[in-house]
């Protein structure tokens, strides 16, 4: 040993260096009695001895055998190993114990252990062992360790060592009642077998007996790891216990689960088990291999962070199970799907196709949700009347526009539908029999309600489709007089619009008409049994303005022409308030119901001009587009995007750049695009209006705008 004196003579760093080693030293801390972390009174220094050590600090060591330790401030070790046959590690809510090396209870030959760890706070640990052993066992021990905990990060691996040595069996299992308990590395499951015909059994347990709740996220690669040839268990079945595997391309263990999910991202990989609960597929995640076997009471949650694509693993040709539809980016089917349980429309749409539409059939449960935000967009069939009728939860472009079937004379009977954000009138004209009783119709949307299957005698059922606030064209009323709302049908035979039934009730904002015993099916549209009611009217599209030479030229797009449209004004403003017409008394170039495109010059523009367009309709009803703006003589830097905040879902997008193709993107704060389209630019600086999709929430978003040689950003806010 050194004595102060030689201590004195080493160099300074030797020095520090052997004084750093000795202060921080590990010690071992032995809780002596039931009390708190934090409490001198808990510890000894020595097992066996006496209470009175200091308070364990990161580097120590911390045995509990038989007491009950709480954590309620923020602590650290190295490690901690329950001793005897039982001991309990509390931490309270808000607080973190930090274990840097491993959480332990091992075998004993003296008995069987149990430990539990509890408490509404956080454990971080590098590992979590349960069961290994320093001797051979001399005869059959069980292992148990329980976590009610109500986070626990376990950076590395939780390991479950289960022993047989032909005489005895220490059987290892780690439980999970509540919580979530996430691992990093690897489920480890290390079960013996001597093949002596004993067999030993590694477990982690979310099945004890009780109402679990606990939810066990995997991360690796290689999330559950089988070590030796005993028996390894995975027991997934508690009350509503969740296993998600949150890593990159994973397979999943094969057992019994109550609620699986697949997160993260990459190709999780099934092997046909059994899923009792919920299935749900997050993040990027998707899945393949075998289909699961759903249990009775099974749902199928679409939830990911990007837009999604179902897949013939996941969701068979024909299932039983209750389908959730909560992903804002949207869902689309794969192929046609015969879903026997319910359909839940919580956020996001469902797109399907003529290949791969959604099929109800006779007995389905019900619908749930449908919203402007929520909705099937594309073909969906329904076989039966189900007793009351059924609803087709259909919309599209943000509009949510369900229709309803009632009274079908034949459960064997099949009919889809499918809404279409377009003109009716552009299907075709109104038929000369129906003169002087349909005046005109939607120049917005329509309806397919089509016959796929009569079980025997003409199928004859009740209709009803409605109308709202988000049904019009453009800003102006769409219904103002309910009264004189019917539902017309139209003829694909002779291509006109040849009968009509119902009348309108609701108000302008929303209601709904019924037409009785219908047995011809075909397009369906809102139609307007008076000349001066339901504009069911003009839509704006496309509006842009820019440096022209000298002048500004100003282009508009009209998507729905039709007979009621008298003429167009061009309206200027020096400061987006005041106008006057600039462009007076553009006539109508086809009134067929159609889509027309206009261009006009102004000749003199203002050093700053805003500009709109006013539709007059032959009733005197005005109309008016969103402002353009443009800059004379000087193109924006960067990119002028107004009204920032944003309100609604249209806004005004300038910018200046070489005539060519460009792609304007909106990206939100997770980095997704919302919205993404190619314009084409005519060179110098453009001013033109944006409809962002009715999906896009209140939020911090980016718009992107690239080309040749070309990229810039700018930031905007979107508010409700």
């Amino acid at each position: 040993m050194k004595t102060y004196l030689q201590l004195l003579r080493l160099p300074v760093a030797i020095l520090a260096l052997v004084l750093l080693t000795s202060s921080t030293r590990a010690a071992d801390r032995y809780a002596v009695a039931n009390g708190n972390w934090s409490a001198t009174a808990t510890w000894s220094a020595t097992s066996g001895g006496a209470a009175g050590a200091t308070v364990p600090v990161a580097g120590d060591n911390v045995f509990i055998g038989g007491f009950t330790v709480t954590v309620t401030g923020t602590a650290a070790c190295s490690a901690v190993t329950f001793t005897g046959t039982s001991g309990t590690l509390t931490v309270n809510s808000g607080i973190t114990l930090t274990v840097s090396g491993t959480i332990t209870l091992q075998n004993s030959n003296s008995g069987n252990r149990a430990a539990t760890i509890s408490g509404a706070g956080t454990i971080s640990c590098a590992n979590i062992q349960v069961g290994g052993v320093v001797t051979p066992p001399s005869s059959d021990r069980t292992i148990n360790l329980t976590s009610s905990v109500a986070i626990m990060n376990i950076s590395g691996n939780l390991s479950v060592i289960s022993l047989d040595n032909g005489n005895s069996q220490h059987n290892a299992t780690f439980t999970q009642q509540s919580g979530v308990v996430t691992v990093s590395g690897q489920v480890v499951l290390n079960a013996a077998n001597d093949n002596s015909g004993g067999s030993s059994t590694a477990r982690v347990n979310l099945n004890g007996g009780g109402a679990e709740t606990g939810t066990l996220s995997v991360v690796s690669s290689t999330p559950i790891s089988s070590v030796g040839t005993g028996t390894h268990t995975l027991s997934a079945d508690g009350t509503s216990a969740t296993v998600d595997y949150a890593g990159t391309a994973q397979t999943v263990f094969s057992t019994t689960y109550t609620n699986l999910t697949l997160s993260g991202s990459g190709a999780k990989t099934l092997s046909g088990f059994t899923v009792n609960g919920k299935l749900s597929i997050q993040g990027t995640a998707t899945a393949t291999g075998t289909s699961p076997t759903y249990g009775g009471s099974a749902s199928l949650e679409y939830k990911g962070s990007a837009a999604q694509n179902t897949s013939n693993v996941e969701f068979p040709t024909s299932v039983n199970v209750d389908l959730i539809i909560d992903n804002a980016s949207g869902v689309t089917l794969n192929s046609t799907k015969t879903l026997s349980g319910s359909l839940t429309l919580t956020s996001g749409v469902l797109y399907t196709g003529s290949g791969a539409y959604l099929r109800l059939p006779d007995g389905f449960k019900t619908v749930n949700g449908g919203s402007a935000s929520s909705y099937v967009d594309g073909p969906i069939h329904k076989r039966g009347n189900d007793g009351g009728g059924f609803t087709f939860p259909v919309g599209r472009n943000g509009v949510y526009a369900p229709m309803t079937i009632t009274s079908m004379d034949n459960n064997a009977d099949e009919l889809s539908c499918e809404y279409f954000r377009a003109s009716a009138a552009a299907l075709g004209p109104i038929n000369a029999s129906q003169s002087g009783q349909i005046d005109h119709l939607s120049n917005c949307e329509y309806w397919e309600l089509n016959e796929i299957n009569d079980a025997g005698g003409a199928t004859s059922v009740n209709v009803t489709a409605v109308w709202s606030t988000g049904s019009g064209c453009g800003t102006g009323a769409y219904v103002n007089n309910p009264s004189t709302i019917t539902l017309a049908h139209f003829n694909t035979g002779n291509n006109t619009w040849d009968n009509h039934g119902g009348v309108g009730t609701g108000n302008n904002n929303a209601g709904s008409v019924t037409w009785y015993n219908v047995s011809t099916f075909s397009p369906f549209a809102l139609a307007s049994t008076s000349l001066n009611n339901n504009p069911l009217p003009v839509k704006f599209s496309d509006v842009k303005a820019f440096e022209k030479g000298t002048a500004n030229q100003i282009d508009w797009t009209n998507e729905t022409e039709e007979n009621l449209l008298h003429y167009y004004v061009v309206e200027r403003s020096a400061n987006g308030v005041d106008f006057s017409a600039v462009v007076a008394t553009v006539a109508p170039r086809s009134n067929n119901s159609d889509q027309q495109t206009y261009t006009v010059f102004d000749a003199s523009p203002l050093d700053v001009s805003f500009y709109r367009v006013k539709a007059v309709e032959l009733t005197g009803k005005t109309i008016y587009s969103k402002l353009v703006k443009v800059s004379k003589g000087a193109g924006p830097k960067g990119i002028i995007l107004y009204p920032n905040p944003v309100k609604g879902n249209e806004v005004t997008v300038g910018f200046s750049a070489a005539k060519g193709q460009y792609r304007m993107q909106v990206i939100n704060a997770a980095g997704q695009a919302v919205y993404s389209r190619t314009v084409a630019h005519p060179g110098g600086t453009v001013s033109q209006t944006v409809t962002l999709p009715s999906t896009v929430k209140p939020g911090v978003y980016s718009l992107l705008i690239s080309g040749d040689n070309y990229r810039e950003t700018k930031m905007f806010v979107v508010q409700q």
